[in-house]
């Protein structure tokens, strides 16, 4: 909101017409930058498995995923909370299981603003403001002092980025909280059974 000259706001639960935006914008500016896949926000070598109807549901939390490792063949989506496989049509995963029962999926997270290094959180809040003042019409000059700031923010995301590449994301406390619940036989996350949540055979 200062970044065209209003006051900032106080009360999100009633926010008017371009306070509904900012907060629009800023939620868009998250997903958009977490989609890319840092370091921070990419979950890797989770196995998966199904419930007693073969099911895996997939929380709202997961922006993206992957089936990789020994489940490099399989193809499936994320489809109304659950996996879905392309191939065969259907949500019962029983035919894609390993030996062991699982399937090999990477993921990729959505997480809080706050949960983001800071680094990643500049440039969220600047990626927001530039679409803020895009959409809103703002001048000129403020659109492009907003570009000199982002690109400067990507850079150092970017440099951090490669400079975390190898960084255990088992030990940040947002991928924590979001996979608490989850059964998994992830030897990283030291439990077992679904990362998804619930039990395995609910």
């Amino acid at each position: 909101m200062r970044a065209i000259g209003n006051d900032q706001a106080v009360d999100l639960d009633n926010p008017d017409v371009d306070e509904d935006i900012a907060i629009s914008t800023v939620d868009e500016a998250i997903i958009d930058v977490l989609s890319f896949g840092w370091w921070f926000n990419t979950e890797t070598n989770w196995k998966l498995t199904p419930n007693a109807s073969g099911y895996i549901d997939v929380p709202a939390t997961i922006i993206d995923l992957r089936t990789y490792r020994c489940s490099r063949g399989v193809d499936l989506i994320k489809r109304g909370g659950r996996m879905y496989d392309k191939t065969n049509h259907t949500f019962d995963m029983t035919s894609n299981v390993q030996n062991d029962g699982t399937i090999d999926f990477d993921f990729l997270m959505a997480l809080d603003i706050t949960d983001c290094p800071v680094v990643a959180q500049q440039f969220i809040r600047e990626s927001a403001v530039n679409k803020f003042l895009v959409d809103m019409e703002a001048e000129a000059n403020k659109i492009n002092k907003s570009n000199e700031r982002l690109t400067n923010f990507q850079y150092l995301l970017e440099k951090q980025h490669y400079r975390n590449s190898q960084f255990n994301v088992y030990q940040h406390q947002g991928v924590q909280r979001v996979l608490s619940g989850m059964q998994s036989v992830n030897s990283f996350a030291g439990n077992s059974g679904n990362p998804l949540g619930g039990s395995s055979d609910s």
